[in-house]
């Protein structure tokens, strides 16, 4: 078991090295909520603003991250269109532009005009504060990452075998986990996580877990094994919650030890107090 112990050692290691270098941002902004109230120009297919009318919002209006951004009498605009937003990516341009201005505009609320084309200028609306919206949809491959980290067990719980109960176990678990990683926030940083974990163990073995049918020499103790399990994690900023499920192997006690090779289960909390 030996060299089985050594290659589980190299796997964490690595493992931890790989989940310190991901990008956690990895996915595609797909609003900006912003956090006041701003005015927006009509604006038509030419690039014509007309100022006389001014559509104004107030906080929670959305803008979709594709805007295009154009040059108009030297000054940079932002344009979109409302509430059906422009598909392409952004982009930007130089040419100039026909600017049809009045003196006293008229101000209408922007809810409920459909299709509108409108502008803002890049300078007013870079001081708006804005909140990223991220896309939670399962159909989005974009919104699915591989994520690796590491997990430990504090305690296992074991359902019962033959006269004896179910028991909570203080078997040890360290160990490395693979998986795939989904958003499941808007808003927030929290996501929900399937892994697949593969760690050792150090578990408690004595007279009442243990059977004399196997060939080995029985001594009560802590004993290495190897573990493998599978769950659900979700992950925020700080806090982690997880329900998990899995399987150990005794090292040395395969037929002797009465849950080798049986299913446990145990729930996972971590807090990040310097973060």
């Amino acid at each position: 078991m030996k060299p089985l112990h050594l290659i589980l050692i190299t796997f964490l290691v690595s493992v931890n090295g790989y989940g310190q270098e991901q990008v956690h941002d990895f996915e595609r902004k797909n609003y900006y909520e912003l956090q006041g109230r701003a005015n927006f120009y009509e604006i038509n297919n030419r690039y014509e603003i007309f100022k006389d009318t001014i559509y104004y919002s107030i906080t929670g209006f959305l803008v979709n991250t594709d805007w295009d951004e154009v040059s108009i009498d030297n000054i940079i605009y932002i344009v979109l269109t409302y509430p059906n937003f422009l598909d392409g990516k952004q982009s930007s341009g130089e040419r100039s532009y026909k600017l049809t201005d009045v003196e006293n505009p008229v101000r209408f609320p922007i809810t409920n005009m459909n299709d509108k084309m409108l502008c803002i200028s890049k300078e007013e609306f870079e001081k708006i504060d804005k909140k990223p919206l991220y896309s939670v949809s399962f159909k989005n491959p974009r919104n699915y990452q591989i994520t690796a980290g590491q997990l430990t067990l504090p305690f296992k719980i074991r359902p019962g075998e033959g006269d004896i109960k179910y028991q909570m176990t203080t078997d040890v678990t360290i160990g490395a986990y693979g998986g795939i990683r989904k958003r499941i926030s808007k808003y927030s940083p929290t996501y929900l996580t399937i892994p697949l974990v593969l760690g050792l163990s150090f578990i408690n073995v004595n007279e009442n877990t243990t059977t004399n049918t196997g060939a080995a020499d029985f001594k009560s103790g802590i004993t290495p094994g190897w573990t493998w399990a599978t769950g659900l994690i979700v992950q925020t900023n700080r806090l982690s919650l997880g329900f998990v499920l899995g399987k150990d192997y005794a090292s040395g006690y395969a037929n002797d030890w009465i849950y080798n090779n049986k299913i446990w289960y145990s729930f996972g909390i971590g807090y990040a107090f310097l973060q």
